[in-house]
């Protein structure tokens, strides 16, 4: 795929040190670069770091970038992707195993998550506990299998599974209607 003109100016203008052009590849990705980053950290301060040592990594390998070998924004999330990982990979998640047997693991059941209204099942997945929503980010989102989410995370596959079996029914809980019971005299 071919870059833009403004892109490869861009890019070349930020290899030389321009400050300019380096505000201009700023404004053109940071919104990507921060929704990656706050995907997976459970508060602001930690996705501002990631945020941060993102764009490092992004100025420092622009060098590196082949404008003929992909689109500069795929290339920017996947160095945000990759650094979200890696922080991920050192961190100490605890998560309780399930034999696979106790598993009611539905393939459509994604699909029920996913429908509906996207504000209110974002909202409740910044708000469930930190090992749930990293292991949905990870399987619905970057759709990492659980080997791949296992071997991330430092984690067996089947927690991976035990996880996001859990984080579903987080969500269907707090999503799905609350049944309403009538007291007749």
């Amino acid at each position: 795929m071919s870059q833009s003109p403004n892109i490869s100016i861009i890019v070349e203008g930020c290899i030389a040190g321009d400050r300019l052009y380096q505000k201009q590849l700023y404004e053109l990705c940071h919104v990507r670069v921060m929704s990656v980053c706050m995907r997976y950290c459970s508060n602001y301060e930690e996705a501002r770091d990631l945020f941060q040592e993102s764009f490092i990594r992004i100025f420092s390998n622009l060098n590196s970038f082949k404008s003929e070998q992909g689109d500069l924004l795929a290339w920017v999330y996947t160095i945000s992707r990759n650094v979200v990982f890696t922080h991920l990979s050192k961190q100490k998640f605890s998560f309780t195993e399930l034999n696979d047997q106790y598993i009611d693991y539905k393939e459509d059941s994604q699909n029920e998550i996913i429908s509906g209204q996207f504000s209110a099942i974002e909202k409740e997945i910044k708000q469930m506990p930190e090992g749930y929503r990293t292991i949905l980010n990870l399987f619905v989102f970057e759709e990492l299998s659980h080997d791949e989410i296992a071997n991330i995370l430092n984690i067996s596959p089947s927690t991976s599974r035990s996880q996001l079996v859990r984080a579903r029914e987080y969500l269907k809980k707090k999503l799905l209607p609350k049944p309403v019971s009538i007291k007749v005299n």
